[in-house]
């Protein structure tokens, strides 16, 4: 059995408990043991890679390190889960950490029957949050090994990550900015710089990869995280890049690393604290 627990936003000290003594029959299946070197030029489908010496590279964070101590952790409040001051959270289990990221779209609001024993029971109350089969990444703190299956989504947790990783090639690029969600304006592969070539690598296999609806989503959070910062054409349905600038934008919400702290109305790039207008 494992223990649910969230880390906070601005608060890089203590987890805080979700509930302890629980089963993720998901998480405990997944096995590690057939894992690769994290290679981005291997698009191999459904494979586990892993990261070794994590612990020592840039995105780790110090609570990775340690070891739960179930009496000693704090309770997570009921204020501070509906406030969405939740930055991750985790299910820890022998050593591992099974992290997802919590963002606006985590908690469902819908209307739900649930089997409770031989009785069903209706709510219509908000803030399920749903966790994901598959971890956004996992961390073992005795091998240091960070592993995941597609390095976007452990950005989406650990947004300071720092691995080498190729630039896209000319025809990569361009396949890019041809690709159905975006459409540019006096703006052309050669004006791609070499940060937004090295993000093109780690998104465009697996967005092409997506389903129409799918691909509805990730749009619609895009538009709710930049709001007015970057175009949308409603008819084409794809945002318009003018510039290498709203080309790391459109880059960052494919990557789903966009979130806004409670409190404040501008949303933020995951864990780096910087706002969109810093960015523009």
């Amino acid at each position: 059995m494992g223990t649910y627990i969230a880390k906070l936003k601005q608060d890089d000290q203590r987890w805080y408990k979700l509930a302890d003594h629980k089963t993720n029959d998901d998480y405990e299946g997944i096995l590690l043991n057939d894992t690769v070197i994290y290679d981005p030029n291997n698009n191999v489908i459904d494979q586990w890679f892993r990261v070794e010496e994590f612990n020592q590279k840039q995105g780790f964070i110090s609570l990775l390190s340690e070891d739960i101590i179930v009496a000693e952790l704090e309770s997570l409040s009921s204020d501070q889960f509906v406030s969405r001051q939740i930055d991750f959270i985790a299910y820890y289990h022998e050593h591992k950490y099974y992290l997802q990221s919590f963002t606006r779209s985590s908690l469902m609001k819908k209307k739900w029957f649930s089997l409770d024993g031989e009785a069903v029971t209706y709510s219509d109350k908000d803030g399920v949050l749903f966790i994901n089969p598959i971890p956004n990444c996992i961390y073992d703190n005795q091998a240091h090994c960070l592993y995941f299956k597609d390095i976007a989504k452990a950005y989406g947790v650990l947004g300071d990550l720092k691995l080498d990783y190729k630039a896209a090639t000319e025809p990569e690029v361009n396949s890019f900015l041809q690709s159905d969600i975006i459409q540019t304006e006096g703006f052309g592969v050669a004006g791609v710089g070499l940060s937004n070539r090295k993000r093109i690598t780690s998104i465009l296999s697996k967005y092409e990869q997506y389903g129409q609806k799918e691909k509805a989503t990730l749009r619609q959070y895009i538009r709710d995280s930049v709001g007015n910062s970057l175009v949308f054409n409603e008819e084409t349905q794809k945002f318009i890049v003018r510039s290498d600038t709203h080309l790391k934008l459109l880059l960052y919400g494919m990557q789903q690393r966009f979130y806004q702290p409670p409190l404040e109305e501008e949303v933020q790039v995951a864990t780096s604290n910087t706002g969109i207008s810093k960015i523009l």
